[in-house]
């Protein structure tokens, strides 16, 4: 049976009690970047929002940020969320598009979240994201105009659905 741990870095797949493999973070990382793909996302039920709370939108470069991912169900139907896991992670991307280019680079441990969000009521789960860059260099982003993406999924390989939240301005500054 084989189990797999996530960590915004790497996949660690533990085999029965035996050895662990390291593999490239992302269902669709490749060697050159190592964040997920966050392109292929399906659209979330009429009435279901998704979003995220930044606590500051101005971070120096190298820098990790937190925040917040919220659900909102103002539809008729009750919402799957997706376990998202807590924290959850966000993703820079390149403003204006879904291709990430920093990520959060530390350790995380956390527990499952998600589950099923009746009509008029609200998720919100902690996040973590970084200005670490996604080519697999783990050197820090230049200063500029970003992005922050973060998906709601379960982690999975390959699952659907991928809800992807709208995108918020991420301003990268010089470090001090």
């Amino acid at each position: 049976m084989k189990r797999w741990l996530l960590s915004p870095i790497v996949l660690l797949s533990i085999v029965g009690a035996g050895a662990a493999s390291i593999e490239p973070a992302g269902a669709n990382a490749t060697a050159k970047n190592i964040c997920p793909s966050l392109s292929s996302t399906t659209a979330p039920p009429k009435g279901v929002q998704l979003s995220i709370d930044l606590k500051t939108t101005l971070v120096e470069s190298g820098s990790n940020f937190k925040g917040y991912l919220r659900a909102t169900n103002k539809g008729p139907k009750a919402f799957m969320v997706p376990d998202v896991g807590q924290p959850a992670l966000m993703y820079v991307v390149r403003y204006g598009t879904k291709q990430a280019v920093g990520m959060f680079n530390g350790g995380i441990a956390g527990v499952a979240a998600g589950g099923n969000l009746a009509s008029g009521r609200t998720f919100r789960v902690r996040a973590f994201g970084g200005t670490t860059r996604c080519d697999g260099s783990f050197s820090p982003l230049p200063p500029g105009r970003y992005q922050v993406l973060a998906l709601f999924s379960n982690g999975t390989a390959g699952s659907l659905p991928r809800y992807l939240t709208h995108p918020v301005s991420l301003t990268v500054t010089k470090r001090s």
